[in-house]
């Protein structure tokens, strides 16, 4: 039983996607929980009662208890509710399949189908838990961006021609919790009504535009600003377009309110851990505070500033926003359960949406080192636990689990 164990680890690595997304979620070995139950129901199929329902049950506790660990040291997370849920689970598929398998002279029929019933289940069907949910009774959201975000914003005349008009993943993603308004021009009369405010690497603002947002944020309005000194997010404008700022340029909004923006220090992704949440950044940069009303943290990657009635939470980094640093799968498909990164969940925490209806937090395997670690923990347990069992079925010395034989009269 530690065989099938370790067979279940192995198999949930590249099947549940915990390699492509790094996850360390132990739902996700439910992926190979079809294959496995099926596998090891035919291989007992002809063992006694007592036997098979034994072996199912030492399977079901090992496959989770190895999971469990490989995901406790790997990921720095153990998520003992989905684990003990993946062990549940892999019971009753056990037992589910061991009643089919008592159907006379259909072994090989039922084994077949359920590999092909495996290979055709759609990972939604068992990574929902993973999912967000979508805010209800959703507020107003202001955008202003000079990325290529927005329902045609960035996108190439051939694309609209031939109606790909799907919505950007950064869209889909606030769509979800908010009701998008895009606006090209900040004004008195452009955010009247307005409460909340995106405001995403704009374009170069003019001295009107700057003072209207300022005048904005004191009478109460609350806005997000990515600002980045050296966006790295691929263009198809040409270098000096207007609608490709390399950097942002509210330098005279910034000194106003008391901050500074420092050169970026390097192109180079680099992803932060904080309290189970991954952040990807490329080119990322740190704010300097020169001001009272405004306050860093984070090391400088955000700064929080009171001005008047409102404030403003600025983030020194827009390329975060790229799906190409978060969104994980073929691209088609917007699916939190198949994110890199929770750039969009930090993204929408920023803008206040509640923790509830967030993505759940997981664990983040940072580094091949650590899946190696995670494994290494794994094949230990297993090792013991075969150890134990040999040890057990054997009985001590003297000892038998066997009757003892009767003699014949």
């Amino acid at each position: 039983m530690a065989a099938f164990g370790l067979f279940f680890l192995l198999v949930g690595l590249p099947l549940g996607g915990v390699l492509s997304t790094g996850q360390a979620e132990p739902l996700r070995w439910l992926s190979g929980s079809l294959y496995s139950a099926a596998g090891l129901s035919f291989l007992l199929r002809r063992q006694e009662r007592r036997q098979r329902w034994t072996g199912y049950g030492v399977a079901a506790a090992l496959s989770c208890a190895a999971v469990l660990v490989f995901c406790g040291v790997a990921g720095r997370h153990w998520s003992w509710s989905h684990g003990l849920l993946l062990g549940l689970i892999n019971f009753l598929l056990l037992a589910i399949m061991d009643l089919l398998f008592r159907i006379p002279r259909a072994g090989g029929l039922i084994l077949a189908g359920a590999i092909l019933a495996g290979l055709l289940l759609p990972a939604r069907s068992y990574l929902w838990m993973l999912e967000a949910h979508p805010t209800p009774g959703k507020e107003r959201l202001a955008v202003m961006t000079s990325l290529p975000i927005g329902p045609i914003r960035g996108r190439e005349i051939a694309e609209i021609l031939n109606e790909k008009e799907h919505a950007d993943p950064v869209s889909a993603e606030l769509s979800r919790h908010f009701t998008l308004h895009y606006v090209d021009f900040l004004s008195t009369a452009s955010l009247s009504g307005e409460s909340r405010l995106l405001l995403a690497h704009p374009r170069g603002l003019s001295p009107s535009e700057l003072a209207d947002l300022d005048q904005w944020v004191q009478a109460g309005g609350r806005a997000l600003i990515l600002a980045d000194p050296l966006l790295v997010w691929p263009s198809h404008h040409p270098l000096g377009d207007p609608r490709r700022p390399i950097t942002s340029l509210l330098d005279p909004l910034l000194l106003h309110w008391g901050l500074k923006l420092e050169p970026a220090n390097s192109k180079l992704v680099h992803k932060v851990d904080a309290k189970r949440r991954l952040l990807a950044t490329a080119g990322a940069s740190r704010f300097v505070v020169t001001g009272p009303q405004c306050s860093a943290r984070e090391g400088g990657f955000l700064a929080h500033c009171r001005v008047g009635r409102g404030d403003a939470l600025l983030v020194a980094d827009a390329d975060l926003l790229n799906p190409a640093l978060w969104m994980g799968g073929d691209g088609t498909e917007v699916r939190d359960a198949n994110r890199t990164a929770d750039n969009m969940q930090l993204v929408l925490q920023w803008l206040n949406i509640s923790e509830a209806h967030l993505a759940p937090r997981t664990g983040w395997i940072p580094s091949g080192g650590a899946i190696g670690a995670g494994l290494a923990a794994a094949l230990l347990l297993l090792f013991l636990a075969a150890v134990f069992l040999r040890t057990g079925k054997r009985g001590p010395p003297g000892n038998s689990w066997e009757k003892p034989a009767v003699p014949e009269s």
